[in-house]
């Protein structure tokens, strides 16, 4: 019987460290990763919905200095540069992206 305990023991302590593993893997595995260069295509629809594909395409350009929030395996938060061809870290929280509005001086005198 004292064979038996044991074995019982180690098989409960095996499992208790498998299902730590499992459950350490499984809350990595929901960080997501998005794509910037998605982020900034969604981005671009939302403003072409609201002031048009001429407006978009003449006056906004895609500022540099956006930036997303993520949260760190130790539970950081913390902020990143979006560039296009780089993928977000850690559990992505959101995203500012940020245009830039060009108005042009010849099309200013147009108006007067």
């Amino acid at each position: 019987m004292p064979h038996l305990i044991i074995s019982e023991k180690i098989i409960t302590l095996f499992l208790k460290i498998l299902l730590f593993f499992l459950l350490v893997f499984s809350v990595k595995s929901y960080a997501q990763q998005y794509n910037g260069a998605y982020i900034i295509k969604k981005a671009d629809c939302i403003i072409i919905q609201t002031v048009g594909q001429d407006i978009f395409d003449n006056h906004y350009s895609f500022d540099v200095f956006t930036y997303y929030t993520y949260k760190t395996n130790s539970g950081k938060i913390k902020y990143e540069t979006l560039k296009p061809g780089n993928k977000t870290k850690g559990i992505f929280l959101g995203v500012n992206v940020r245009y830039s509005f060009l108005f042009r001086y010849l099309q200013l005198l147009r108006m007067e």
